[in-house]
Order: C-alpha cells, then structure tokens, then sequence
C-alpha cells in the first residue's frame, strides 16, 4: 500500500494567526514531519502542499499548550504563536497530545542505527522493488536511492514487526498506524539487519501517550481534596456519549492476533465496547451486545478482558467514564455489574488501578446514588477476592458469576451464557499488564 504522508491527525479547526483578524475554519492536516492548513477538506485531502495555505514544520514548535477556553490551544515557535479553536474539548486534548513537541521520535531519541537498502514491497495489486531507508526513527522508501521519498512514517512504540508475511521465508510486515507494509528482504543477513532496525527504533521511540492516559498517571500524586476536584471538574471524567473519544488509551496498531478469535484491531474492538456499553438504543445490534442484551454484554466483555490483556485498561476507563455521576440510569446498573465482574476476575493493570480506586471510592462516598455506592463497594470487595487467591477462575466460575449478575438486573431473563474458553477463564496473560 502506498502511504505517500503518512497523516497523524486532520480536521477543521478555527484559526487565527495575525492576519486572521476573526476566526477562520482552516482543514489542518497534520504529518510527523509537518503541519499544513487548507481552505477546504477537499484541497486538505490530497495532502499537495503547493495547495496548502500554509505550512510549519514541527521541529520549530516549542509548545503545544491549552488556549483560555476549553476547546482552543496555541502552537508556539521562535517566531510566532499561533491559536487553533476545536470543536470539543476533546478533539483538543487530541490535537495538543499529536502536536506536543517530543510526541513523535526523533533522531535524537530513536535508534542510532542507520538502515537502507533494497526492499520488495508486496502490495495487494502489485509487487515493487523499493530502495528503503530507516533514519532517526523514521521509515521511508522512494523508487531508487537517489530519489525524493514517496512515503514515510514516523515510528513509535505502538508499531510493530511481525515475522512472516505474505512473498517469501524473507518477508515481513511493519504494522503502522494507517498501513501494513509487507516487505521482503534480499537476503537472510539484510532481513536480520532490517528485523532489528526497525525493532530497536520501535523500542527506543518516543512513547505516545493521550490526553487520558496522563490524567491517569497523575491520580496516583494527588491528596483526597485534589482529587474530589478532578472528579467534578475535569470533562474527561464524564461520561459522553460520542465515540469520538475512544481509545481513551494508546493502543497497539494492528489486528489483535489470538487463534480461532473473530477479533480486528485493538481500536475496533475498544470502540465497539464502548458503544455496546453506550447504547440507547434497544433495537441495536452492538458486537458486544447493549443494555437490551445484558448476558451478551457481560459475557462478551469479561470474555475480551481475559482472553486480551492488552485492552483490559482501555475496558476499564471506559467503565469509569460510563459509571460516572453524570452517566444516564438507562443501562447504568448493567455497567456497573460488568466492573463488578471485571475486578473480581480480570483486576485492572497498575497503570489504572489509581484511577479505578479513587473512582470506587468517590462513588462509595456519594449518599446521593445509594445504588452506584452498593455496586462500587462491591467492586471493592471484588478486587480484595481478587488479590488473595491462589488460582485463576475457571470457566465455569465465570458463567456462575455472569448468571447471579443477570438474575439481579431487573427485568433480565437468564439464558445460556456465551462465555466460553479454553482452560481456565484467566489463562491468558501478559507480562506487561500485571494486575495490581
């Protein structure tokens, strides 16, 4: 597939810059390398810059930095300070967490090696040889060594190198963010060579975060009183019913790669998650069923959960979000039996376990939702069962669980549960996800 610029993030945004003397919508494109404005969405899509009105390179950004209101931010440089209006405040936690100088890697923070050489791009029409670079953490190719690149990527911790593919015993596939690139090297020492390039520059990357995620990692420094603040004042704390906001977290690029499993991407499923747990509507088919199917939805969660430990944190600030003061009643008990399932048989990752905690506790404390207080104290009791067993939960344990849940939900009929897995329902683990 061609990348030609691979793009980080693009939208309409007002801007003003001098002489701008009211609000212009601009359609702002943004790359690892660059950020360019257009008149229109139809000019901004085909990424020409001759077409642009306007271009700053992102090395020159100094600070990327919320603006007086909740939706602008400004870009400052050396020379200028440039002041962009979003349409929400969460598409500008967005585009300051793109922009944010040190996002994305650099040559003085990526892998020091320095790789190039003849590559075989295997695409779905058609087979070319490509003289491939990989510099400063970042991966592009052009038709022949002397030419200007065609494509290039920015490469972070979130890529990745999948071994095998699809040409030969030689290939393999760079996973990015908006492509698979399906390789194949000359020889055994140049496929080694590039293997391990790209590796070390994934590795040794900036990493990425979001907007999310750094309110996450905050938690864990605040007192009681700082932390009643941020529960009441900051939006990402609230619940919203647009998908616009998810992932919450960064996630893997690429599919999720389990046998026998009907999984797609790692942001695929958090958004279908996140829409099953959002859902009004009743008629809706969701993947992970909706208020309307409680024993798909719990079953199709907790399931995901245990068998993918890499999105358990992604599930679980979904749930904070959705269990929320402000969260409508409409499917809130059935959201709140899913956390309670998921801290008594898939506990949440250090990562996030600051984050569920102080939720618990501020939702224990409000006497003015007796019922979210019950459930969030049984969450409580969920995680403390949790950390003093000595086995995983069986299947079974699980189905038992999921069953006494749905019996509670009122108006919910029992059925036969759609939880099934092999072995015991916590088999699948992940060094890099240990529970708390």
């Amino acid at each position: 597939p061609s990348l030609q610029m691979e793009v980080l993030k693009q939208g309409y945004l007002g801007m003003h810059r001098g002489v701008f003397k009211t609000l212009k919508d601009r359609w702002v494109v943004a790359t690892p390398t660059r950020l360019a404005w257009y008149k229109n969405k139809s000019t901004g899509e085909t990424n020409d810059l001759a077409a642009s009105s306007g271009v700053l390179e992102l090395s020159a950004v100094l600070s990327c930095a919320p603006g007086g209101d909740a939706k602008s931010f400004t870009v400052t440089t050396a020379d200028l300070s440039m002041v962009f209006v979003a349409r929400s405040s969460e598409d500008r936690d967005s585009w300051i967490s793109t922009l944010r100088p040190g996002t994305h890697a650099t040559a003085a923070n990526a892998s020091a090696a320095h790789v190039e050489g003849t590559l075989t791009l295997v695409g779905s029409v058609d087979v070319s040889k490509r003289w491939c670079v990989l510099s400063g953490g970042v991966f592009s190719h052009s038709a022949k060594a002397d030419a200007t690149a065609e494509a290039e990527v920015s490469l972070n911790g979130l890529c990745s190198v999948l071994q095998g593919g699809k040409g030969a015993s030689l290939a393999f596939t760079l996973v990015t963010q908006h492509a698979r690139l399906n390789l194949v090297a000359p020889s055994q020492s140049e496929y080694d060579r590039w293997l391990s390039g790209l590796q070390d520059a994934i590795e040794m990357a900036a990493p990425v975060s979001t907007p999310f995620q750094e309110l996450t990692d905050s938690i864990a420094t605040l007192d009681a009183e700082e932390l009643q603040r941020l529960f009441a004042e900051n939006e990402l704390l609230r619940f919203s019913g647009s998908a616009d906001c998810v992932p919450l977290l960064a996630l893997p690029y690429g599919d999720i790669s389990r046998p026998q499993s009907s999984y797609g991407s790692f942001t695929r499923e958090a958004k279908e998650v996140w829409l099953s747990l959002t859902c009004s509507d009743g008629s809706a088919q969701n993947m992970y069923g909706s208020p309307a199917q409680p024993l798909k939805l719990l079953s199709s969660v907790v399931k995901l959960c245990l068998e993918v430990p890499l999105i358990r944190s992604e599930v679980y600030c979904q749930l904070v979000k959705c269990t929320a003061p402000n969260a409508p009643a409409e499917g809130l008990a059935l959201r709140w039996r899913t956390l309670v399932l998921l801290c008594t048989y898939a506990p949440p990752a250090r990562r996030v376990a600051a984050l569920v905690e102080a939720h618990l506790a501020r939702s224990i404390a409000d006497k003015t939702r007796e019922d979210s207080a019950e459930m969030a104290q049984a969450c409580v009791d969920g995680l403390m069962h949790a950390r003093t067993r000595d086995t995983s939960p069986t299947a079974k344990e699980v189905e038992a669980a999921i069953a006494a849940h749905l019996n509670a939900l009122p108006g919910a009929s029992g059925g036969s549960a759609l939880f099934t897995t092999q072995g015991t329902a916590a088999d699948s683990s992940d060094a890099n996800d240990t529970s708390c």
